[in-house]
């Protein structure tokens, strides 16, 4: 009761880092860049092997907006890249119990079923 009244609150478009564009800061143009350098990899080596220079170059700005669009985070501080990150963790920590069904009679014709 005491700690509740020096408790403030903090409103939910508050940023406790510095963003260039709303939603996206450093981390997440550094992430962008290194998609891009990876997008302008397999664009060359497919260049390189079907000479297809626009495919390669969509294959780059593919990469590369499927990126950006993934690390920007929302009002709430989340991106599709950590939404889909504890999906994999939640579905990865599940466990499962396997149980068999017995039914047996009473003597009083009602089942009692153990599980």
């Amino acid at each position: 009761m005491y700690d509740e009244q020096y408790q403030i609150p903090i409103p939910a478009d508050v940023r406790t880092r510095m963003e260039l564009i709303s939603g996206i800061g450093i981390k997440e143009l550094i992430n962008t860049g290194i998609a891009g350098i990876i997008g302008i990899l397999l664009g060359y080596l497919y260049n390189m092997i079907f000479h297809s220079y626009i495919i390669a170059i969509a294959i780059f700005g593919v990469i590369t907006v499927l990126t950006f669009i993934a690390v920007m985070k929302d009002k709430h501080n989340t991106s599709i890249a950590m939404l889909i990150g504890n999906i994999i963790k939640f579905y990865n920590n599940q466990q499962y119990y396997k149980y068999e069904r017995y039914t047996r009679k009473k003597e009083n014709n009602y089942e009692l079923i153990i599980i």
